[in-house]
């Protein structure tokens, strides 16, 4: 078992995805789009909600 200092930093993405079984591949599809639009680092400091054809994003407080 690893047990992590006081000094070690986590990164959190957060994606919200708003689905049902029918609308899948629209999800999928703008999820898709989301994560080429976007680079990785860009990411790390939103908060997204992936629905059918479209995708909303809020950014974090920095802390």
């Amino acid at each position: 078992m690893q047990f992590l200092a006081d000094q070690d930093v986590y990164q959190v993405t957060i994606e919200w995805l708003r689905i049902t079984p029918t609308p899948v591949e629209g999800v999928h599809r703008e999820l898709g789009r989301l994560v080429r639009e976007y680079a990785e680092e860009q990411l790390r400091e939103l908060f997204c909600v992936v629905e059918p054809n479209r995708y909303r994003i809020r950014r974090l407080r920095s802390i």
